[in-house]
């Protein structure tokens, strides 16, 4: 009998015998809110998507293909690897699976663009903490920040983003996106809470939030329509340097 290499065995569970363990993995994993939400829905669309499929390194990766094709950006295409990754680790625990399939799918490519300027998770959140949201403008920043920070989208899709491309998709909140040399909005992004809430604050602080209107505006008596890529990065440029500094004079 011919062994198979393991990417092309399946597991001893299909997809639609392991649905009844997502609540126990979820109660026990050591994550926020937050995250525990983001992977159930990951968890249940996978599911609901491979029905009675094999749990199979060949199945995750048309999954993974389909997701990109939906339109879902490589870095929340990502988030749904990591939560099939660690379920399937959990049920290895438990017994049912001798091996993780998932393990030999690899995340999608991120653009090189959204690694230019990777920060560490402390300057991160250094950065955030140095905006001051007590302002129309402060907490426009923190929630454009915030958002890049979370989704990884880059400026130009920060500029082009309008109030109205926030919407729900199969029962999650999206950013709908238009990246550089596309003609249309062709992907998206998941908003987590942490990613919507400081949005919906700054959008309860302005007096125009028509659907057309720029997800984030210039502020002043001269401003008018939305931040610019060179904008967006001269602000985040100029909140890095801050955080730069201060870590400089904590040093000395």
């Amino acid at each position: 009998m011919k062994i198979l290499d393991k990417q092309y065995r399946s597991c001893e569970a299909n997809a639609s015998a392991t649905r009844n363990y997502i609540g126990d993995f979820i109660n026990e994993l050591d994550r926020g809110i937050e995250t525990k939400r983001v992977y159930r829905n990951a968890l249940t669309r996978f599911l609901d998507w491979a029905e009675d499929m094999p749990l199979s390194t060949p199945v995750i990766r048309t999954f993974k293909t389909f997701l990109l094709n939906k339109g879902l950006a490589p870095n929340s295409v990502s988030v749904y690897l990591v939560a099939i990754r660690q379920f399937l680790s959990y049920l290895i625990e438990r017994g049912m699976l001798h091996f993780n399939p998932a393990k030999e799918v690899k995340r999608p490519r991120v653009p090189k663009t959204h690694q230019r300027n990777a920060l560490t998770a402390e300057n991160a959140r250094n950065l955030l903490d140095i905006v001051s949201r007590k302002s129309l403008k402060g907490s426009r920043d923190f929630a454009m920040i915030n958002l890049m920070l979370r989704t990884g989208i880059r400026e130009i899709e920060v500029s082009r983003a309008l109030v109205g491309d926030i919407a729900e998709k199969e029962g999650e909140r999206i950013l709908e996106i238009h990246g550089k040399g596309r003609e249309s909005k062709d992907s998206f992004v998941v908003l987590t809470d942490e990613a919507y809430q400081p949005i919906e604050e700054y959008l309860a602080l302005r007096s125009d939030v028509a659907p057309s209107t720029p997800l984030f505006i210039s502020v002043g008596n001269r401003a008018r329509g939305g931040l610019s890529t060179r904008r967006i990065r001269s602000l985040v440029s100029g909140y890095l340097e801050s955080v730069y500094k201060l870590k400089r004079h904590i040093v000395q």
